[in-house]
């Protein structure tokens, strides 16, 4: 089987319509120059969020997981010159990421035009002026499972920093700083951070499910009567009583005027 005539690229990130940005902005500039862009967005826009009301919103864990395997289904995919990784809103969809991108590395009989599998990852997480702007846990996801698999990582300062614990100002103390997340002792502890933090992060969110269910399985076993007969100096008035009230109060307004 033959490699597609012309460079492809997976891009996985956001499709804004009104505004060129993100994944969808990266088809334009990949389209001019040669390259075949196959977008699968994590979110769905109308504008961009800096605008106003973007409507839309992200798309959900199912669709887009099985979205990504169809296309790396796609005959033309498996021979992908590049993956693109940019906006996430889940956790999910970095997974989902992470492993398409194992999955085009490992694929057999690969070939594609530039010899290899190029994978750029845009850690997009915040910034100087907001902070933290994606959910903590999509923070760690992406600095556990995607930054590992990345040939080329473009964070901007802040993202820089977040990544690697450090600071800096100058030129060179941020050149230190990109060196460092190249260094592979420094990306293993980078890993093992993110990695514990991700864990933390699961099993908070596991014991706030399991309360939720010991919460409604209890209510759930609670006397039908309990929902509907007020305590004892209780203001809670069923809508019978209310309606009752309503008509009282309607007729010695009546009889009034």
């Amino acid at each position: 089987m033959q490699a597609s005539a012309v460079p492809l690229a997976l891009i996985l990130s956001s499709y804004v319509a009104a505004s060129r940005v993100g994944g969808g902005g990266q088809q334009y500039v990949l389209a001019a120059y040669g390259v075949d862009p196959v977008l699968v967005p994590t979110v769905l826009f109308g504008r961009h969020p800096g605008k106003g009301p973007p409507g839309g919103g992200p798309v959900a864990a199912d669709p887009f997981d099985s979205a990504v395997q169809a296309a790396l289904a796609d005959v033309a995919l498996v021979h992908a010159d590049a993956v693109l990784g940019g906006y996430f809103v889940r956790a999910d969809q970095v997974e989902t990421a992470a492993r398409a991108i194992e999955a085009l590395r490992a694929a057999p009989d690969r070939r594609p035009i530039g010899g290899r599998l190029t994978v750029v990852i845009d850690p997009i997480m915040g910034d100087s002026d907001t902070g933290l702007y994606v959910r903590p846990e999509v923070a760690e996801a992406v600095s556990a499972r995607l930054v590992p698999l990345a040939d080329w990582l473009t964070p901007n300062l802040w993202e820089l920093e977040r990544l690697t614990g450090g600071r800096a100002v100058r030129l060179e103390e941020i050149l230190a700083l990109a060196r460092r997340l190249r260094d592979t002792d420094a990306l293993l502890a980078l890993l093992r951070r993110a990695t514990e933090k991700v864990r933390a992060s699961n099993a908070r969110a596991e014991a706030a499910e399991a309360r939720a269910l010991t919460a409604a399985s209890a209510s759930a076993r609670a006397s039908p009567a309990q929902w509907s007969r007020p305590s004892v100096g209780s203001s809670t008035i069923q809508p019978e009583t209310s309606a009752s009230l309503h008509r009282r109060s309607w007729r010695r307004s009546k009889g009034s005027t």
